[in-house]
Formats: structure tokens, sequence, C-alpha cells
């Protein structure tokens, strides 16, 4: 008897190279449909391993899981209303400091995630170093590095596809005020989901459209009552919005994982302040 496809998401930001990534994982045949609804594209193909069919999905570039265009909603539907065998978040290696923040988001959702360092060796060539090891402990995270362009660690990255569960990541610390609206938010919300009653909390008070709206759809006029007005509460309290708050827990907590788990060689220092001297002054 043939085994139910297990459907596995392919996230990223433009240019980190998912969709040639989604190639080495598929192979040459693919389907591309719109997803429904919409008119965004997304591919599909299908990856066979130990006996088991995997559905891979290359879905559009996003950077936060707070969409903006059409395109990165589709992606953020994708993450928050399905329930994948895996996701893999595809990173270009060299820029994984303004990456890591959709990396914490989305371990923060308690989804089955990978994260690839993709283009590793672009990164080693201008001198970047990044100590996996680390960065695993530090997200709690699997990390595999990859060059798709030659097939490099695709084979690990297969065997991790293979071994997803969900994470039990380090949670971001947002303030008090905030951390004691996720609480009760949390308390209140249906416990079915394909992601974490925290993440869901923290979308509601950044007063996301689409988890508002399924909020609604799904709860009874007295329940979506008491949540819009903690919601409304909570950002009366605060300063600031929601989102910067969220932002700068962010910001911070990555600036502390790249200081434990990467490093850059003078050359690589000399390499960057060359090009950026060259792209100021052509």
């Amino acid at each position: 008897m043939a085994m139910t496809p297990r459907r596995v998401l392919v996230v990223g930001s433009p240019n980190v190279g998912k969709s040639l990534l989604f190639n080495c994982l598929t192979g040459d045949y693919v389907t591309v449909s719109n997803y429904p609804g919409t008119t965004v594209e997304i591919s599909s193909g299908r990856m066979r391993t130990g006996g088991q069919s995997y559905d891979i999905i290359d879905t559009p570039g996003i950077y936060s899981l707070s969409p903006i265009t059409e395109e990165e909603r589709v992606t953020c539907e994708c993450l928050l209303s399905e329930k994948p065998h895996a996701v893999i978040h595809v990173i270009d290696a060299k820029n994984i400091g303004r990456m890591l923040g959709l990396t914490l988001q989305l371990a923060e959702a308690g989804l089955p995630l990978i994260v690839v360092l993709n283009m590793a060796d672009e990164a080693r060539a201008v001198g970047v170093r990044i100590d996996t090891a680390k960065l695993q402990e530090f997200t709690g995270v699997p990390v595999v590095e990859t060059v798709a362009t030659t097939g490099e660690g695709v084979p690990a990255l297969i065997s991790r596809i293979a071994a997803a569960a969900p994470i039990t990541p380090v949670p971001l610390a947002y303030g008090p005020e905030i951390e004691d609206a996720v609480t009760r938010l949390s308390g209140l919300l249906p416990s079915e989901s394909p992601v974490s009653s925290r993440t869901r909390s923290l979308l509601l008070l950044q007063e996301d459209p689409e988890q508002t709206s399924l909020l609604l759809k799904s709860l009874d006029a007295a329940a979506a009552g008491r949540i819009l007005g903690i919601v409304s509460t909570t950002r009366n309290q605060l300063e600031h919005s929601i989102h910067y708050h969220s932002t700068l827990a962010v910001k911070q907590r990555v600036d502390r994982i790249l200081g434990a788990c990467m490093s850059v060689s003078e050359r690589g220092r000399d390499f960057r302040e060359t090009l950026s001297r060259f792209l100021m002054r052509p």
C-alpha cells in the first residue's frame, strides 16, 4: 500500500538559492500552479527517500510572518494554516544576520524547522565562518550547510527532512506588558492549530489582519470581544508599537547569536569594505 506523501515547505527571502535547492531535492519534474484563490504561483515536486515520499513546495519569498505583499501572504497562509512535515528555512550564509529574524519567528511558532545555510562556499570565500553546532544550540533548530549549485550538503539535508520533528525553541522576551498579554491570550485561543498559541497571540497583538479575521470566524462574539479587548488594552499601555518591541527583541537575540556563532576574517572585512565603497562610489 502506497504511503501518503509528507508535505515539506521551502521558505526564505528572495535570492537565497531557494529554487535551486528545491530542484536539488525534486529533480526535473516540477508542477507549477496558482495557490487557491490567488494568482500567485507555487512550485511543487516529489522527493523519495527511505521508502517515503515527500511533496516539496517552493513558496514565494518572505521576510517575516507579518506579510505585506500578496506573495508573502500566500507563504504565511501555508505556514500558519497547514501542518507540514518539515519547514526548510533557506538562508544566504553570507548574510545570516539579516535572515535569522525569520528563523526565530518560525522557531517560536513551534514548526518542525530546519535551517539551511546555503551558498556556504561563497561565505567561506569572503571569510565568514559560522559555528553550526553553536547556532543549533542557540536557536534549538537543526542546521545544515549547503551549496545548491554543486549539491554539497544536500544528502545531509535529506536525512534531516526524514527525521524532522517539532522543535522547542527558547522564547524571545518582549517585555512584561506584552508577555502578560500573550499569557492571557494563549488561554483564550483554540488549542488546535499548526503553530503555537504564543505566535498566534503575538500576531494578534500586532493586529495582523489575516489572524484577526481567522479569529473572528473561529470564535463566538463574546470570546472574540475579550481577545480584542486585551489587544487594545496592551497597545494603549505601551509607548511604542508592539511591532517595535517585537523587532527590538528579535534584533537583540540575533546580535547575541551572531556574537557567539559567527566570525569574519580580516580578508572578509576587507572584502566587505571594498564592496561597500564600490557600491557607494561605483
